[in-house]
């Protein structure tokens, strides 16, 4: 195998994960990881994964790191990971779509 095919194809696979780097990254956007549905709240905890959650069972929401956890009234816990500066920005987002309960 000649040397300038290895060359070829690792820059493919390193121009597919940037690319894919790029979508990822996409998907957590604040604006589409939490999605008002009026009573109800879309929320898109990965980049495949969503669930859709009454407002009023939300009590509680928390930002530890780049971790974003809803607790609902029976004590189950739903954990969002967001890369690193849009943890903070996604949790101001999610603190303002559940306004009526206790935030920490």
């Amino acid at each position: 195998m000649d040397i300038s095919y290895f060359w070829i194809l690792a820059f493919s696979i390193a121009i597919l994960l940037a690319v894919l780097r790029y979508i990822k990254i996409g998907n957590y956007d604040p604006d589409k990881v939490f999605q008002n549905l009026g009573d109800s709240i879309c929320v898109n905890y990965s980049a495949i994964g969503s669930k859709t959650l009454p407002k009023s069972s939300v009590v509680k929401i928390q930002l530890a790191g780049n971790c974003i956890s809803l607790f609902n009234q029976s004590d189950n816990a739903l954990d969002i990971y967001v890369p690193g500066k849009l943890g903070r920005i996604t949790f101001l987002v999610g603190q303002e779509q559940f306004s009526l309960m206790q935030r920490l």
